[in-house]
């Protein structure tokens, strides 16, 4: 059974140091090869930042954090170990009430995702985002899905 608390500094980077390679790479593409940094100014920046754990071990975190671009925006994120994937059933049903819980602070939430993370973008269309045509982003230049949900669609 997973548990889904508040985050903190060590749950963040325990899952920056054991990231799934699909989320390494998203990361690195985006923002270069500094992993830990890019995860911890996630979740510093983040109003709301939660931590799934499975045996009091964590596999994600998730967050939202108030757009630069944007003022009335949040800035969804997620990312997580291998374990996520052995956990999917249950983590989509904890995580859909504590998005319900981002919305209420940003009437649109918004962000990039690799084209290659597919596990993200599932976990994005569960969630009734809409996703985006492919285009360049990062540091790289690499392809990411541009993804969106207003609030009035919960």
């Amino acid at each position: 059974m997973i548990e889904i608390q508040e985050a903190t500094a060590g749950a963040a980077a325990y899952i920056a140091q054991n990231l799934r390679e699909s989320d390494r790479e998203e990361l690195i593409a985006a923002y270069g090869d500094d992993i830990a940094m890019a995860v911890m100014d996630s979740y510093r920046l983040s109003q709301n930042v939660w931590v799934a754990y499975v045996d009091n071990v964590p596999f994600s975190i998730f967050g939202v954090a108030q757009s630069y671009d944007y003022p009335d925006a949040g800035v969804i994120w997620l990312l997580g170990t291998d374990e996520i994937l052995k956990n999917q059933m249950s983590f989509l049903r904890g995580s859909k009430e504590h998005f319900k819980q981002m919305v209420k602070l940003y009437p649109f939430l918004y962000n990039f995702t690799h084209v290659n993370n597919k596990a993200a973008q599932r976990w994005l269309r569960w969630l009734g985002f809409t996703l985006e045509d492919p285009e360049p982003y990062g540091l790289k230049g690499e392809l990411f899905i541009p993804f969106y949900r207003r609030n009035n669609d919960v």
